[in-house]
């Protein structure tokens, strides 16, 4: 999706900073796709929210 959308900007929750504790195991992938097309890989700094964890 990344290499189809090529955007200039991919931002992820700062709980993906670290690799290590990736929950999704696709960070180290998803930046080097950012890093193939030219984009960058920011990290937002606020609180997060899990849509998941809102379900009643």
């Amino acid at each position: 999706t990344l290499r189809l959308l090529r955007p200039d900007f991919y931002v992820k929750g700062s709980e993906f900073k670290n690799t290590d504790s990736d929950m999704t195991g696709k960070i180290g992938r998803e930046a080097e796709v950012v890093r193939e097309i030219g984009a960058t890989l920011a990290f937002a700094d606020d609180i997060v929210f899990s849509s998941t964890l809102s379900l009643p």
